[in-house]
């Protein structure tokens, strides 16, 4: 709803991409963002690509806003454009180096924000220093956020405790997210 609320916001001309470790786990948040545009702002739709993983609409002042879903298991197709804005799903799953020397960078020029969003890999990388950045309101220009699995109103109790049953990493780890705005390179 970030992405989709950038979009429609009245501007001559919007970017933004949705980033995954994968093209599938890209195509999910871009196809979920195409599935509301659709079905709540059809009116405003000027170009939609599937096989580009590529959405332009007419924002509320009549410009254009693009949406782009990207892969992070290509880092040099990360290369070359600046961003009003960047959702990334599943952050902890990305290299370091994707973040630092391609993604972060897309965000300077424009004074972009992001929102990464992952479920976490232990204490380590590039996204849990981001969040621990979050964590009470020790650096301004981050928020992070960390809920469990049962918050979710969408699982069943039972499903989340036969998941834990399992064992470890299963679906009953929190969710953490982050939203910078604006992006100020601090790391």
């Amino acid at each position: 709803m970030e992405a989709l609320a950038a979009l429609m916001r009245p501007s001559d001309h919007t970017i933004g991409w949705t980033v995954g470790p994968t093209y599938e786990l890209s195509k999910r948040v871009f196809i979920r963002v195409v599935d509301v545009v659709h079905e709540r702002f059809e009116h405003h739709i000027e170009a939609f690509e599937p096989r580009e993983h590529r959405l332009v609409i007419r924002n509320l002042a009549g410009g254009h806003s693009e949406l782009r879903g990207k892969s992070a298991d290509n880092p040099d197709s990360l290369l070359g454009e600046g961003l009003d804005f960047l959702v990334v799903d599943e952050a902890a799953r990305i290299d370091d180096r994707v973040w630092t020397e391609h993604l972060s960078q897309r965000l300077i020029d424009k004074n972009g924000w992001a929102a990464i969003l992952s479920t976490p890999a232990g204490k380590k990388g590039w996204f849990y220093k981001l969040h621990s950045r979050g964590l009470k309101a020790r650096d301004a220009d981050v928020e992070s956020w960390s809920s469990p699995s049962s918050a979710n109103p969408n699982l069943r109790a039972a499903i989340i405790e036969a998941e834990r049953a399992l064992g470890p990493g299963n679906v009953c780890g929190p969710v953490r997210s982050e939203i910078l705005r604006p992006w100020r390179r601090r790391m």
